[in-house]
């Protein structure tokens, strides 16, 4: 029976490599513009033969922005949402920025539902996330206005390299002085 165990485990680590490897490839054909359309067949196909959450973000960033193929904001929309039900940090956050912004005859613009999900993104220490929440929260965009949270989001962020939390930061002390 230990053997069995074992030898689960190393075909649970080869298909692991293997689904990682292919996401990599596909994101290869997609980025480097060498062949995007079959870099987003093979994020679907990740996305729906093995439930590959970060294929299911691709496909939606990919498909939003229109990245080497043409643009399908509600097939996008639809795979960032599935994504987000797993709880995944950058669907969360890509979300949140499209209920941000709005996408015009997709989704209506949303500060509070887009505030809702950075949060939730922020809460897995997504960097870009930790901004955006403390930016609503600086501005009162999508919740009430509180600088007092903003701050140590800000900073949280700015630890981590995001240069416009820096320049809020010195923007909010600047009012100080």
């Amino acid at each position: 029976e230990q053997r069995n165990i074992s030898r689960e485990l190393e075909e649970a680590d080869e298909e692991n490599f293997c689904t990682q490897l292919l996401f990599d490839m596909a994101t290869t054909f997609v980025f480097y513009g060498l062949d995007p359309e079959a870099g987003l067949n093979q994020y679907r196909r990740l996305a729906t033969e093995r439930g590959h959450v970060d294929s299911m973000v691709a496909c939606g960033i990919v498909q939003v922005e229109g990245i080497g193929v043409p643009l399908n904001e509600k097939e996008g929309l639809s795979w960032l949402q599935r994504a987000a039900e797993f709880g995944n940090p950058q669907a969360l956050y890509e979300l949140g920025a499209l209920y941000y912004t709005g996408l015009e005859d997709v989704l209506e613009e949303n500060p509070e539902k887009a505030f809702e999900l950075f949060e939730q993104a922020a809460a897995h220490d997504h960097t870009g996330a930790l901004y955006m929440t403390a930016d609503c929260l600086a501005e009162g965009e999508g919740t009430p206005k509180s600088v007092a949270r903003a701050v140590p989001l800000f900073y949280k962020a700015a630890e981590r390299g995001h240069r416009y939390s820096r320049q809020r930061i010195r923007e909010l002390l600047a009012r100080i002085d």
